[in-house]
């Protein structure tokens, strides 16, 4: 799970601002922040499936993060409630050409290439096992409870690194071997779930460019809910993005406060900067500001109670929320978009019955496998302290500041102003009776100036 959340064309001086939190199973391999001389991009490399969750292109400024999507590859493209029973028919969402969604009946699973959620039926159930629950996860009268596991062979990694080299999204086209419209994130190969942003490159100015603000163009990719591709953001607003759809703030609880506390931190640090161009500021100050305020905040909801109080809402917002907060919770269920039917034709039945008696196989029973349990844990609080060795272990900030051009280097006709991208990434430990302590490790910076030269730049500037 990673949440970060974003400004652009906040002020002038700094035309796009982000922060964020990366949490990961805090024993997997991952390089620290670097510039990678075999693909020339600054990022942090995964060493179990390659790739990274973001990073930039200095020479072009682009620039790409991603986070996991944790809703269910077969369950409807829709941002509505789910039904989270198993029923004999499963209804997916198609979208129709102007990016909306709508229900459509679902035909027989056995027509060729049926559809069913984010990809066709096919793929999903050959990429699709029965695995045991996670024993932290595990409901003890059930201690033999299994679950399913959507594991696609495609990394979303790669997904960052495709577009940092090469500025292309998962294939824009369709292929031959199913039936997927063009310019669209649903194209083989098929991933699991993610939201990405990118932007095409992190600088505005030109030789056009006026002292007027602007900010970098940014567009919002997911392949899951609306199945929303190259999807325009919009400037001058604060956005956050989870591990549902972006801005979803009614329907994650933490999302809404990292936004407040985001929006207040703007305000206190940033905007004082933002009055006086020749301010001087420190890159780690900032980021260490920001993400104290915001990225280790340790506000605690009980998102148990507020299900149960929403059950009992009269006030229609109050009501709205409750109902956003429970699709959330239960919108992980592996088990979402199958029917009854092909639970038992795709995943069998259970075999162990069958070895300890002469009757034939037992239907297998399938359980969500803790995801609802374990999501409500995610909504609590911004900052994740371990919890079966997984927690936020990154945190980052992407600061762009624009400048101006003085002496031999403000030729005649040249835009008055260039841009500066600061890369910041550090560490998070956890310490102290119950790990509660948190420490961040010193800030790795790159400073990238606007010719697309780069230096890694001490902590403290």
């Amino acid at each position: 799970m990673c949440i970060l959340v974003f400004a652009s064309r906040f002020c002038e001086r700094f035309p796009f601002i982000l922060i964020g939190n990366r949490d990961e199973q805090l024993g997997r391999g991952t390089r620290h922040l670097r510039y990678d001389v075999r693909t020339g991009l600054i990022w942090a490399i995964d060493q179990l499936a390659g790739g990274s969750w973001m990073g930039i292109e200095p020479r072009s400024g682009r620039f790409a993060i991603l986070t996991n999507c944790r809703r269910a590859a077969a369950a409807p493209l829709t941002r509505g409630s789910d039904d989270t029973s198993i029923s004999d028919a499963a209804a997916p969402a198609r979208t129709s050409d102007k990016g909306a969604t709508k229900e459509t009946p679902q035909r027989s699973h056995q027509v060729t290439g049926d559809w069913r959620g984010a990809a066709p039926l096919s793929h999903i159930r050959d990429y699709t096992t029965v695995v045991p629950v996670r024993p932290e996860l595990r409901d003890p009268a059930r201690p033999d409870a299994k679950t399913l596991s959507y594991d696609p062979p495609s990394s979303r990694g790669t997904i960052v690194k495709d577009f940092l080299l090469d500025g292309e999204l998962p294939r824009e086209t369709a292929g031959d071997s199913f039936p997927c419209p063009p310019h669209s994130p649903l194209t083989p190969p098929f991933y699991a779930g993610y939201n990405l942003l990118t932007s095409d490159t992190l600088r505005t100015v030109s030789a056009t460019s006026s002292s007027s603000p602007s900010s970098p163009a940014v567009a919002y990719t997911t392949n899951r809910y609306g199945a929303q591709y190259r999807c325009p953001v919009t400037p001058g607003e604060v956005h956050v993005l989870q591990n549902s759809f972006l801005d979803n703030t009614l329907g994650e609880p933490i999302s809404a406060r990292l936004r407040e506390r985001f929006e207040s931190a703007l305000q206190e640090v940033v905007m004082p900067l933002s009055e006086s161009a020749a301010a001087a500021y420190s890159v780690t100050d900032v980021a260490t500001k920001l993400a104290d305020a915001c990225l280790c905040d340790r506000h605690h909801f009980d998102i148990a109670q507020m299900m149960k109080n929403g059950e009992t809402a009269d006030a229609p917002a109050a009501a709205a929320a409750a109902a956003a907060l429970n699709t959330t919770i239960h919108s992980t269920n592996p088990l979402l978009g199958f029917s009854a039917v092909e639970m038992q034709e795709f995943f069998g039945r259970d075999q162990s019955a069958a070895s300890t008696s002469s009757s034939p196989s037992a239907p297998l029973h399938l359980s969500d496998g803790g995801a609802a349990l374990l999501e409500m844990h995610l909504q609590a609080s911004v900052l994740k302290t371990p919890l079966g060795g997984y927690g936020t272990r990154v945190q980052s900030m992407v600061l762009v500041e624009r400048v101006a051009v003085t002496g031999a280097a403000a030729a005649e006709g040249a835009p008055p102003y260039a841009e500066v991208i600061y890369f910041c990434q550090r560490d998070i430990s956890f310490s102290g009776e119950e790990q509660k302590h948190c420490v961040g490790a010193p800030w790795i910076v790159f400073r990238v100036d606007a010719d697309g030269s780069f230096a890694r730049i001490s902590a403290g500037t």
